[in-house]
C-alpha cells in the first residue's frame, strides 16, 4: 500500500536502500532531523540522524523528585514529553552558530523533528537526573493514549514535489503494546515489563 511505499523511500533516504538493513531497522528504525536557522539570513543547516528509539525529556514545570511531595493534580501527558524534545531552542552567546552564508557568528535556533517515523515505536522517559553533584529520579506520574498516539505534531512536513505520483503519507498512529518500568528509588529497584494481551 500506499505506507509501504513510503516506508521504503524513507529507508532508503537513512542509506538502507534494496533492502539491505536488518529486521531491526526495518521495523524500529526512524530518522531524525536537526535544523539550525541563522537569525539573521534564514539560512538552514540539516542534519538526519537515524535512531531506534526516543529519549524524551519530562518537562522542567512537571517535575517531581523522588522525597518530594507529588504536586497537587501533575500528570505529564507523553505528548507534553514530545512537545520539549522538539522544543525550538535559541543558540546565542558562547553557543552563536557559524553561519556558512554570512561567514559569522550569528544568532541561531535549532530544533529537532522525527523525518521518519518507524513502524514501531520505542520511548524512553528520562526519569533519572544528574548534576555535577546530585542524582536525582523523577517520580512524576505520566499519561499516555493506548491507542492512536499521533506524531504528526512532532514530524518535519513531508517534501512532495517530486513525488506527487504517490499517494499521501499515513499519520504516524501508535497503540501502546509494552511498558518497562523502573519500581525502586534512585538506589536500586526492579524493571518490570507489561504487555498488552491480544484478543482472540
Amino acid at each position: 500500500g500506499g505506507g509501504d511505499v513510503w516506508r521504503q523511500r524513507a529507508l532508503m533516504n537513512m542509506g538502507y536502500g534494496g533492502g539491505e538493513y536488518s529486521s531491526v531497522v526495518g521495523g524500529f528504525g526512524g530518522q531524525l532531523v536537526s535544523t539550525i536557522t541563522c537569525l539573521e539570513c534564514g539560512f538552514q543547516s540539516p542534519c538526519y540522524d537515524p535512531f531506534l528509539d526516543l529519549s524524551l525529556p519530562i518537562p522542567a514545570h512537571a517535575h517531581v523528585k523522588e522525597g518530594e511531595d507529588a504536586k497537587a493534580g501533575v500528570v505529564c501527558p507523553l505528548e507534553a514529553c514530545f512537545e520539549e524534545f522538539t522544543a525550538v531552542e535559541v543558540l546565542e552567546g558562547a553557543d552563536m552558530y557559524h553561519c556558512s552564508a554570512c561567514q559569522e557568528r550569528r544568532r541561531a535556533t535549532k530544533q529537532l523533528l522525527i523525518a521518519h517515523a518507524p513502524r514501531m515505536l520505542v520511548v524512553h522517559v528520562k526519569r533519572f537526573c544528574h548534576t555535577l553533584t546530585t542524582r536525582e529520579k523523577l517520580v512524576t506520574p505520566l499519561a499516555f493514549p493506548e491507542e492512536g498516539l499521533n506524531l504528526s505534531p512532532f514530524m518535519l512536513p513531508p517534501e512532495t514535489p517530486d513525488s506527487s505520483h504517490l499517494p499521501p503519507p499515513p499519520p504516524p498512529l501508535y497503540d501502546l503494546v509494552a511498558i518497562a518500568l523502573h519500581v525502586g528509588g534512585i538506589g536500586g529497584g526492579h524493571y518490570h515489563a507489561l504487555c498488552r494481551k491480544r484478543e482472540e
